[in-house]
């Protein structure tokens, strides 16, 4: 089947996760040569200007944005694409990959670049906007927070996930809960939790445990989840009962919708990570941008009666 794109580039990080960046290229070569693509090419160097980058293939008529690397490459990617229509197709080379994994797309790069030639879907994601930086997978303060301060590149490239592991167990040991003052639109909240957690609660409507935990509203695409479990053997069984299906006995997570605005403060300076990255410290405000970026999904992943509000053909 003819794809419906023509011109692409591929945005691409050669150091994320443990991925070769030549097999990377051979195959985004190989399906370029198998339909016909007019493409691009461009290697993410540290501390470059990717909106200038993504400006200039715009400029050169490119009709789709592919970004190649960690949740921290796709972030930055995306960030660049903010309130305009052009889409972005992902291709999971980092360690995590944790939105690739919940969008449900494949981690094998040539099924991965097949998926965007066949008719794929556009899911529309809310920005995560703080100082002038914008995120579209999750920000979290507390527990995982300091986890991926504390956890290097090194390790990541070294070790994999069980860099987060390892990191997290040392974390864990010592660990206090923190005393939050957290505004949620027109909501303010005061409490003693470890993690506070913001992602797109549009990704986690189809899980049944979500679904019988929480009354979803129909209104807003991001949710705030605050985790209240205090002790280590408390996220061992709050991880317990997602694993077995358990909703009923989890007490120690609360879930509040967010449309407009976010802010929270603690009287303890307690780092801020937002889509795999350690991007600074509270106190931090966060302004939402409803349906800011056009990210492909794969047709068949495509859930009607949970994705209907979200998706539309890309025709």
């Amino acid at each position: 089947m003819p794809t419906v794109f023509k011109k692409p580039i591929l945005i691409y990080n050669p150091v994320a996760g443990q991925t070769n960046p030549q097999n990377l290229r051979k195959a985004f070569q190989h399906v370029c040569e198998q339909y016909g693509w007019d493409s691009l090419l461009h290697e993410t160097k540290k501390d470059e200007d990717l909106l200038s980058i993504v400006q200039h293939a715009i400029q050169q008529n490119c009709d789709l944005i592919i970004a190649a690397g960690g949740d921290g490459t796709v972030s930055e990617v995306a960030s660049t694409l903010v309130n305009h229509d052009l889409p972005l197709a992902i291709i999971p080379s980092g360690t995590g990959n944790l939105l690739a994994r919940q969008l449900h797309l494949p981690l094998n790069h040539q099924k991965a670049f097949a998926y965007i030639t066949n008719q794929p879907d556009s899911l529309y994601l809310d920005s995560m906007q703080i100082d002038a930086h914008h995120y579209i997978l999750n920000v979290s303060i507390g527990l995982t927070s300091t986890m991926i301060e504390q956890t290097t590149r090194e390790e990541k490239r070294k070790f994999g996930m069980l860099a987060y592991v390892w990191n997290g167990i040392r974390v864990f040991i010592g660990f206090q809960p923190h005393r939050f003052h957290i505004n949620i639109d027109s909501v303010h909240i005061t409490t003693r939790a470890s993690e506070v957690f913001i992602t797109h609660t549009v990704l986690l409507k189809g899980d049944p445990v979500f679904k019988e935990l929480f009354n979803w509203t129909e209104e807003g695409n991001l949710g705030v989840f605050i985790i209240k479990a205090r002790t280590l053997w408390s996220y061992f069984q709050l991880l317990f009962d997602f694993i077995a299906r358990k909703a009923h006995r989890t007490h120690n997570l609360t879930y509040y919708p967010l449309q407009k605005t976010f802010n929270i403060s603690t009287k303890k300076t307690i780092s801020v990570q937002a889509d795999g990255e350690a991007i600074g410290n509270t106190p931090m405000q966060m302004k939402v941008l409803p349906k800011a970026v056009r990210v492909l999904i794969p047709s068949k992943s495509a859930n009607p009666s949970l994705l209907d509000a979200f998706v539309q053909r890309t025709g």
